[in-house]
């Protein structure tokens, strides 16, 4: 049986995991161009190689700095960038970080 990799990663206060199945790449952004949206994570959209995705910060909260995006595909199969402020790295075990997209949990977003 294949275990699941995750990337963990810090997003503010929350300890988050992406399966590694899903995550694109790890860019560097300052661009964001800001939406009107109810949603709380929402916070703007970013060019990420002439596709547009959306900016998702895990734990709602303000950007303060956009210097770290996860790029990953999403349940409707659109492009978000998760707001990291720390990269944690790869593992076989996710631990108490929330799960925001695994293999069979796609974050509808």
């Amino acid at each position: 049986m294949q275990s699941s990799r995750y990337l963990l990663f810090r997003s503010g206060s929350e300890s988050c995991a992406l399966a590694l199945s899903c995550v694109r790449e790890i860019a560097r952004h300052s661009v964001l161009a800001s939406v009107d949206s109810n949603a709380e994570f929402d916070r703007g959209r970013v060019n990420a190689r002439g596709e547009i995705a959306k900016v998702i910060v895990p734990g709602g909260g303000e950007i303060e700095n956009l210097a770290i995006c996860i790029l990953a595909e999403l349940e409707d199969g659109r492009l978000g960038a998760f707001v990291a402020d720390e990269i944690q790295g790869v593992h076989e075990d996710r631990g108490n970080a929330r799960l925001l997209i695994g293999e069979r949990n796609r974050f509808a977003a």
